[in-house]
């Protein structure tokens, strides 16, 4: 008689795999490049469920490029079962009540954040007893152009995340963190504004906060030849201008000159 399975979710982050054990047939979800797939094999196994561990060496690597850093990791099923919490989910609670309610979805008037059998008969009644990660990012700051100029760990911000699962909540992260990126970006852009253009009519762009343009002799002739009389004269000012571009600074004045309207 076949069994009538139940559709099975799995999800595969960093090399967790997740399978479900059935009787005598294993239902194994995995990932591979076409996309989800469902799997079953045969086993003599008793009904039961696995979870294989995170590829840890992948999942430090990826924080380390994205600049993502565990704080605290709380698992609140173990942690907070009466009214001995270990000191860094008491500590936790005490510090950031407010925080944690509004990622758990808590009313945060429920109870008093001190008395931990309180939170412990909370969190057991409203079901959240998986993990709760505060994970950190440095504060970046950027270039006009968008990218990233420098995102040192001197100042960083802080969130907190609930997951059922640490694969789930390291994902989640990621994506807290990208959104986080792109509206710091979309902030310090607005606020940019360029410094005010030298009076120096060779420098053409600002780049980086900072005006550039032709400085070399060889760079600066070809330009003169667009010059108004207006910018032959300012460029006549300069302390660093070569001989060679100020005689060509004086053939433009003549030739513009003689091109005047008698």
């Amino acid at each position: 008689m076949e069994t009538d399975f139940k559709t099975l979710r799995a999800r595969t982050y960093l090399g967790l795999r997740a399978q479900v054990r059935e009787d005598e047939r294993i239902f194994a979800i995995r990932r591979d490049r076409a996309g989800w797939f469902v799997g079953t094999v045969t086993t003599r196994q008793p009904r039961e469920y696995i979870t294989m561990p995170l590829d840890h060496k992948a999942l430090s690597r990826r924080c380390y490029d994205e600049a993502l850093r565990t704080e605290v990791l709380l698992h609140l099923g173990t942690m907070c079962q009466d009214a001995a919490f270990p000191s860094v989910a008491e500590e936790a609670f005490i510090d950031d009540w407010d925080g944690i309610c509004a990622t758990l979805g808590l009313d945060p008037d429920a109870c008093d954040p001190e008395e931990p059998a309180d939170i412990a008969a909370l969190l057991h009644e409203e079901g959240k007893l998986g993990f709760l990660v505060q994970f950190a990012t440095p504060v970046p700051r950027f270039r006009p152009c968008g990218d990233i100029d420098h995102h040192g760990w001197g100042m960083y911000t802080l969130t907190w995340i609930y997951a059922e699962t640490l694969g789930e909540a390291f994902d989640k992260a990621f994506a807290w963190r990208r959104q986080y990126i792109q509206a710091q970006r979309e902030r310090q852009q607005a606020a940019m504004v360029d410094p005010p253009k030298p009076d120096n009519p060779f420098m053409t762009s600002c780049y980086n906060g900072v005006w550039v343009g032709a400085c070399s002799a060889d760079d600066r002739i070809p330009r003169v030849r667009e010059f108004t009389l207006e910018e032959c004269s300012r460029a006549l000012q300069l302390d660093d201008l070569q001989t060679t571009v100020r005689r060509a600074l004086e053939r433009r004045i003549r030739q513009l000159k003689a091109m005047e309207p008698t």
